[in-house]
């Protein structure tokens, strides 16, 4: 016991080792790896973002590695600055044999993250990992209908809405309830029409044998009681359903949007007295921010928002065009940002 807590030492030389050990895992090098548990080093060392090797090597997909840190004490059950672990990193990332390897350690799919309790499934189902949603099935059949705390969005909404067709079909096939609604009033098929995703709509129409719909008011703007409601005619051949974050930047209703959005981040600023609450409540939108560019690699591109003074509220309403005009030129990258920013507007229900 006394030479366990000899060895994880917060020394110059251990804290040195340790933050080698780390890159391994981030990298894969196995042999540098192996050569620095051998010199005893902290496997559990955690970086300025809470992660840890394994955490690292899990998102990375270093299976050797992953491996290799579990028979040599390393902790499964740590998470992030974000509250995420080996395990639902693996879940996200899609790595199928890392996933099975860490569930035989750890018994529990959830994790308390920063947007509530979250599950294996959800993150999963987000991602469309079709082989780890089956495997979360297989182990808990219970968290098929588990909801998202801030959202309210089931692992089957979360489907819907990244068009992964598999996933909804795997879940259609397993009881996934499809009259549940989430916090702004849709139910999975709702959110397919919203997105006018025919092939969606179709396969839930074959299994809650219902064709009848509610199409709710399109919600514009963040919180508060500054919303405006865009009612939606059903009797047009096109659904005026065009999700919000997809329309151009010279469109009216984007300009609505724009500007109420403005309107409301105006009035919260005028209203917060308290300049300790502005202040935490600032520091947790930046940390939001910060983890979903680093969830996608994009993490590069943090100092740029910064310096432009673009907080998440803003992010959530820009387009391509918007991210070329302030020096984002790669391909790859504008593709990513504007799926993130689309993507996590939606999750966020902001």
């Amino acid at each position: 016991m006394d030479d366990s807590n000899h060895e994880n030492e917060e020394t110059p030389e251990n804290s040195e080792w340790a933050a080698q050990i780390f890159q391994a895992c981030f990298v894969g090098d196995e042999r540098a790896a192996a050569l620095l548990i051998q010199k005893k080093c902290n496997v559990n060392y955690q970086n300025y973002l809470g992660q840890t090797g394994l955490i690292v090597a899990a998102q990375q997909g270093h299976l050797n590695i992953v491996r290799l840190l579990l028979n040599n004490g390393a902790d499964h059950e740590i998470v992030d600055a974000w509250g995420y672990n080996a395990l639902m990193k693996a879940a996200a990332c899609g790595h199928t044999a890392i996933f099975r390897l860490i569930l035989r350690e750890r018994k529990n799919l959830q994790c308390n993250t920063f947007m509530g309790i979250q599950t294996c499934l959800t993150e999963a189902a987000t991602y469309g990992r079709t082989e780890i949603v089956k495997l979360c099935l297989e182990y808990d059949i219970k968290t098929i209908d588990v909801t998202a705390e801030i959202s309210g969005m089931t692992p089957l909404m979360l489907a819907v809405l990244g068009s992964h067709y598999n996933v909804v079909e795997i879940l259609l096939e397993n009881g996934a309830n499809t009259s549940l609604r989430n916090s702004s009033s849709q139910t999975a098929k709702e959110i397919a029409v919203y997105l006018a995703d025919q092939n969606i709509i179709k396969l839930i129409d074959s299994y809650s044998g219902s064709t009848s719909l509610r199409i709710p008011e399109i919600l514009v703007s963040c919180k508060d009681d500054d919303v405006h409601h865009l009612g939606c005619d059903i009797s047009r051949d096109k659904l005026n359903l065009t999700p919000l974050s997809r329309l151009p930047l010279g469109d009216s209703k984007r300009l609505l949007r724009t500007s109420s959005i403005v309107r409301h981040i105006e009035r919260r600023s005028k209203s917060c007295d308290n300049a300790k609450r502005k202040k935490s409540s600032s520091s947790k939108s930046e940390g939001l921010f910060h983890y979903i560019l680093d969830s996608d690699g994009l993490e590069k591109y943090w100092y740029i928002f910064k310096e432009q003074e673009i907080d998440l509220k803003i992010f959530f309403t820009l387009k391509e065009d918007d991210f070329q005009s302030i020096g984002i030129v790669d391909r790859d990258d504008l593709e990513k940002l504007s799926d993130l920013s689309y993507h996590y507007k939606q999750l966020l229900n902001v």
